[in-house]
């Protein structure tokens, strides 16, 4: 009867703490924080918050996002990736990309000062545009790092030159 006890603590032990590692693995990130893939291979991009999602795009080790939402237990992040908005990565597989950190200070309502701006895909003038925004029009800052703002306008999102802003 003791022997019996002592296995079923023991395996109640084991399984705790081979759980314990897999939710101690999943970082924890906030909105606009800027992420990196962190994989061997590639990291699946979800459909929705879980692996009972299906996958849409795999990316390769090194690939920067933007996260733009958490989920409720705050494990899976939905993240911008380039162009596509529309896909969740599991956070043990994501740093933080020190290179990019964000400012969450600057977060909040904006109008554009400056007969429009651009909106670029990417934290550089001259690169892809996303859309142009006119003057007047107001932007929600989601975070902002080296003089450009990352930026939703409508349901697009994008860099904008943070200069060109004034808060709400």
């Amino acid at each position: 009867m003791k022997k019996n006890r002592l296995t079923a603590l023991l395996l109640a032990l084991v399984l705790m703490a081979s759980i314990l590692p897999v939710t101690a693995l999943a970082a924890s990130f906030k909105v606009g924080d800027h992420v990196v893939v962190n994989v061997e291979t590639l990291l699946r991009y979800r459909s929705g918050p879980g692996t009972d999602h299906g996958w849409i795009a795999k990316y390769p080790n090194g690939t920067k996002a933007v996260v733009l939402q958490v989920s409720p237990r705050g494990l899976w992040y939905k993240c911008q990736v380039g162009a596509r908005s529309d896909g969740w990565f599991w956070g043990g597989y994501l740093k933080l990309d020190a290179a990019s950190s964000s400012s969450s200070s600057a977060a909040g309502n904006y109008v554009v000062s400056n007969r429009g701006m651009f909106v670029y895909l990417r934290a550089t003038a001259g690169g892809a545009i996303v859309t142009k925004v006119p003057d007047g029009s107001s932007v929600k800052v989601i975070s902002a790092a080296n003089g450009w703002s990352y930026v939703k306008f409508g349901s697009l999102y994008g860099y904008m030159m943070s200069h060109f802003l004034v808060k709400k």
